[in-house]
């Protein structure tokens, strides 16, 4: 569906330039293509670059919601950065679902604290060290976020009431497989967590 939004806008680009070429007006070309067409070079090159990334997730499970948050993210206006420098193949013994639970409430967490700057990035990292795969969620944060121990309180929210499972709820989850570990930072107006997936 990305590709093919950025081969409609590619063709919709070509044809605005077509009206510059058969008035045959050269500097007026030069112009629009400096001033419009030049910026958009790297758009396409970003939008592709992290969709062959994504690629390198074999479990389709799984490179299905980085890929639904990124692009929620995206069309957020967010300032996303994706790094997958290698193939990723999970072990077969965790529990797909468990982990995808997990790390959509991390991208989420990490999505609606930007959206509430209305600035900042968000920092997506995957690989892997030695028969461990790391992941880094790293994200912009509030100067005087709340501590992390009452971050990870049941029923505690910064979004108003009847929310606040998202960290619980993925310490419970993640006390259910003994191949995860998770670490939780919060320095300098960073936010980061970095889940480790022991052996695969």
């Amino acid at each position: 569906h990305e590709i093919r939004k950025l081969q409609h806008d590619y063709i919709n680009i070509l044809t605005s330039m077509e009206t510059y070429i058969a008035a045959d007006d050269l500097p007026a070309l030069k112009t629009y293509y400096h001033e419009h067409i030049q910026p958009t070079r790297s758009l396409f090159a970003k939008n592709f670059s992290r969709l062959d990334d994504l690629q390198k997730i074999e479990d389709n499970a799984i490179r299905s919601i980085f890929t639904t948050k990124l692009l929620l993210a995206q069309e957020k206006g967010l300032d996303v950065q994706l790094e997958i420098n290698e193939t990723i193949q999970l072990p077969a013994a965790i529990d797909p679902i468990l982990l995808i639970r997990i790390i959509g409430i991390l991208l989420d967490n990490a999505i609606e604290e930007l959206e509430t700057l209305s600035a900042g990035k968000l920092a997506v990292v995957l690989f892997k060290v030695h028969a461990d795969t790391l992941l880094i969620i790293q994200n912009t944060a509030r100067a005087t976020i709340e501590p992390l121990h009452q971050l990870r309180k049941p029923g505690f929210s910064t979004k108003g009431s009847e929310r606040g499972l998202g960290l619980s709820t993925v310490d419970e989850l993640i006390a259910q497989i003994p191949e995860l570990l998770l670490e939780t930072t919060s320095t300098h107006q960073q936010f980061a967590q970095k889940l480790t997936i022991l052996g695969g």
